[in-house]
Formats: structure tokens, C-alpha cells, sequence
């Protein structure tokens, strides 16, 4: 599980016509932007979307629930395809990058979103939202220059892992190259990307499961990410990295390793949060 901690908690294309291609159906869409009412309105009009392609889903439920109590409500893409449909590309589960692509080009081509707003994408199965629109959006802004904001974790994956700093899940894979470029001067073996990363906070690794920022700031990451896929030999967690690496200062692009927006439940150990989450078989709520 995931924890979005200001936040959340969570354990060739056609491009002319670009939602015929992956929703023929309006259902497939779920509710609205995600706007504050009255006091509770955030700073900058906010749209979160997340992926299913399972309804009813406990987890997907309890997140929709959560966006609507806390400011809104929640978009999601994949419910027009079968349950299962993401797991039938090579690189499982990328093609959930591939479908927010379109939508969100679609959504900006007709007017729908505005390219300078917010955009928030988390999974739909394992993700909670524990505060309202307006914290996040606080919380966010402590980074300048409105960054695209990726959740941290402690675990290093896909990457094979070589000191006990890269996490206790080595994903154990047999790496697809000996070798992947960042740029003209610069080729890394899989077993050194756990180690380029700088450990600046206690969630040092990125992961794909939650990220904020603007509109077209996201539709940058997410061309550069899904042409990773569709053109290298990487899954989209791996393609990330691959963005990060070569096209953070770029792009603006920045890991959240202190868990100010997201935060990882990924190797929680007791006592690191001043209230703990879990009871015997349960999230606990806040005391009265």
C-alpha cells in the first residue's frame, strides 16, 4: 500500500481520434473535475484520475468515496476495457501511461481541462486519500517552478539490487540489456541505477503509482515515458527512471523523498509515523 501522506494512502497510434480508440463508451469515464466548494477550494482547479479495469474494487471505492467527501470527485480511464486488459501488453502494466496520454490530449483539444491546471494520477486499487484538495495543493507548492512531483519509495525497482540501501524486494529480474544510455557520454549497467539515485530523504526511488503536476507538464513526461515503452525494451516503471535521469532539469521533474505529498507504505516499519496506521487487520482512524 501506498500513502499519499498530505494526502494519500496506498498500498502505432491513432492520434486523430484519440478517446474512440480507447473509450467507446462515455461510461468510461467517472466523474468530474475534482473542485474545492467554499472554503475547502483549492488554490488552483484540480483533476485526478487514476486507472481500473475492475468495478466494483474495494480499493478503487474507498478512493472515489474519499475525492468526493475532500473536494471532488475522481476520473477513471479502463473501465470500458475487460477485466484484465492491462496485462495483455508485453510490459505489463504500461498501458495505463498509453490510455491518460490520449485522454488528456483529448480533454485539452476540446477544452475540457486547461493545460495549466493540476493534474493528479494514482492507482486505483491500492491508493487512500487522508486529506483534503487544499493540503495537497499546499503541500505541493513547497516545490518551486510547479514541478512534475513523483511519490518516493524505499524499495529500488526494477532494478537489481546490490547494497541493503536499495530495499528489501530485489525484484530479481534477468536485465533485458547490458546497458542503457542517458546520454552521449553516459551508459549505465541495470545494476547501477540503485545507486545513482541521490538519497536526499527516506523515500529516495521513484514510483509510477502517484504523480502531480501541471497538465502539459504531465502530457511532456508521459510522451517521453510511452515512446520508452513502445521503442525500448523497458516496462513504464522502468522508462521513468530513464525520463528522470536524462530529462529532469528538463522537464522540472522531482522525486518526493520526504513523503510531503505521497507516501509509500512499502517497507513501513512501526514507529516511523507518529500514529500508527494498521491495526490487527484494519486502517485505524484518527483518535475521537
Amino acid at each position: 500500500w501506498r500513502q499519499l501522506s498530505a494526502g494519500w494512502q496506498t498500498t502505432g497510434r491513432d492520434r486523430r481520434r484519440p478517446s474512440r480508440r480507447i473509450f467507446p463508451s462515455s461510461r468510461a469515464l467517472i466523474g468530474a473535475t475534482l473542485l474545492g466548494v467554499g472554503s475547502t477550494a483549492p488554490s488552483r482547479q484540480v483533476h485526478v484520475y487514476t486507472y481500473s479495469d475492475t468495478l466494483p474494487h474495494p480499493g478503487l471505492c474507498a478512493l472515489a468515496e474519499a475525492a468526493s467527501e475532500l473536494g471532488g470527485a475522481l476520473r477513471v480511464i479502463g473501465l470500458s476495457k475487460r477485466p484484465g486488459y492491462i496485462l495483455i501488453h508485453n510490459h505489463s502494466p504500461t498501458l495505463k501511461f498509453l490510455m491518460l496520454q490520449d485522454v488528456l490530449e483529448y480533454e485539452v483539444s476540446i477544452g475540457r481541462i486547461d493545460a495549466d491546471d493540476l493534474l493528479i494520477f494514482v492507482d486505483g486499487h491500492d491508493v487512500f486519500l487522508q486529506r483534503s484538495l487544499v493540503d495537497l495543493v499546499k503541500a505541493y507548492e513547497q516545490w518551486p517552478g510547479s514541478p512534475f512531483l513523483i511519490s518516493g519509495e524505499k524499495n529500488c525497482w526494477p532494478w537489481p539490487h546490490s547494497d541493503p540501501s536499495h530495499g528489501k524486494w530485489d525484484p530479481g529480474m534477468a536485465p533485458s540489456r547490458s546497458t542503457w544510455p542517458i546520454h552521449r557520454w553516459l551508459q549505465l549497467t541495470p545494476q547501477d541505477f540503485c545507486r545513482v539515485v541521490p538519497q536526499n530523504g527516506p523515500y529516495p526511488y521513484p514510483n509510477i503509482g502517484a504523480s502531480m503536476g501541471p497538465v502539459k507538464r504531465v502530457l511532456e513526461v508521459l510522451r517521453k515515458n510511452n515512446q520508452l515503452v513502445l521503442e525500448e525494451d523497458v516496462n513504464d516503471q522502468g522508462a521513468m527512471w530513464m525520463v528522470i535521469l536524462r530529462h529532469a532539469e528538463e522537464l522540472n521533474m522531482e522525486i518526493d523523498q520526504h513523503a510531503r505529498v505521497f507516501m509509500s507504505m512499502l517497507q513501513y516499519e512501526p514507529g516511523e509515523l507518529e500514529r500508527e496506521p494498521c491495526g490487527q487487520d484494519w486502517f485505524q482512524g484518527a483518535p475521537g
